[in-house]
């Protein structure tokens, strides 16, 4: 049996959350180890018009759930699925794609799916005549008393902490400036910068011209901080000059300071200039994200 998820009080809920603590890392997203963490996230998507959530039972067992994401502004569907078998997968799979394909009004509109894949062990099977990998995602990850110091920090530059509504459409303005061409990138609005665990900040010259700008988030698990370098960007004309690596540490040190004793982020793979610069660091490839699509043929 396969129903959609309508209520924050729907009474499957905690099973739900209980399914998806059970299932670990799995995705895209990075889901808490910690069960209430875990509730306000799936409360969050029942809430979210863009976002449906459905869950595949068995009797009393669930098998599965789904998360299907729309993205108008890019025509873009992503579809989320966490189950411990490939037959709930492709059931789930399946029945979405055949609802979309029923739905779609544009011959443009792209159907993604993410995988995730931890070392070699292989992602749940896809028909392959009917999708096509398009990216791959590296999530990186560093405990923070491993963190490697930079011997040199530029002092040409500082940081802004971005708090108010002004600035904030200023760095929404910026974000889609620098990352529009970037392959999934949806545009960001008001929205995205409601959580109050998300921290984010300009690189300025001494004079306050601004450069780029970093953003990370806090997740409170349990007793433990996790940390995330959620994104960083360099207006296009200052690239080189060593502010990706400005910006990379100082959220690395704000993060710290906030407790975290792990950091993450996610960075495309065909992005070596940055790997390089993670790895350095001392950043560690901990898993894969596959990014499928489907070819309706």
């Amino acid at each position: 049996m396969l129903f959609d998820v309508k209520s924050i009080k729907h009474p499957q809920n905690y099973k739900l959350v209980n399914f998806i603590h059970n299932l670990g890392p799995h995705g895209h997203r990075d889901w808490p180890c910690d069960k209430n963490s875990i509730n306000k996230i799936v409360e969050e998507f029942i809430q979210n018009p863009y976002m449906k959530i459905s869950i595949l039972k068995d009797n009393s067992n669930i098998l599965g759930y789904r998360l299907i994401e729309r993205e108008v502004k890019i025509d873009r569907t992503i579809i989320s699925i966490g189950t411990f078998d490939n037959e709930s997968f492709n059931l789930l799979l399946k029945s979405a794609i055949n609802k979309l394909n029923k739905s779609k009004n544009s011959n443009n509109h792209h159907i993604h799916i993410p995988l995730y894949q931890k070392k070699n062990i292989q992602p749940k099977n896809l028909n392959i005549s009917h999708y096509e990998k398009v990216r791959k995602y590296l999530k990186m990850s560093i405990e923070t008393d491993n963190f490697i110091i930079p011997k040199f920090l530029d002092n040409q530059f500082k940081i802004s902490k971005i708090s108010s509504s002004k600035k904030i459409k200023k760095l929404i303005q910026l974000q889609n400036e620098i990352f529009e061409p970037h392959w999934g990138y949806s545009p960001n609005t008001i929205y995205h910068f409601s959580n109050k665990n998300n921290y984010s900040f300009f690189i300025t010259s001494l004079a306050d011209e601004i450069y780029g700008f970093f953003t990370t988030n806090i997740i409170k698990e349990n007793k433990k901080v996790i940390g995330k370098i959620s994104m960083i960007g360099t207006k296009k004309e200052f690239r080189g000059k060593g502010i990706g690596k400005f910006a990379l540490t100082n959220g690395l040190f704000f993060l710290k300071n906030k407790g975290a004793s792990k950091i993450n982020l996610d960075v495309d793979s065909e992005n070596s200039h940055a790997i390089s610069m993670y790895e350095n660091i001392g950043f560690v490839t901990k898993a894969k994200i596959n990014w499928w699509e489907y070819k309706n043929i």
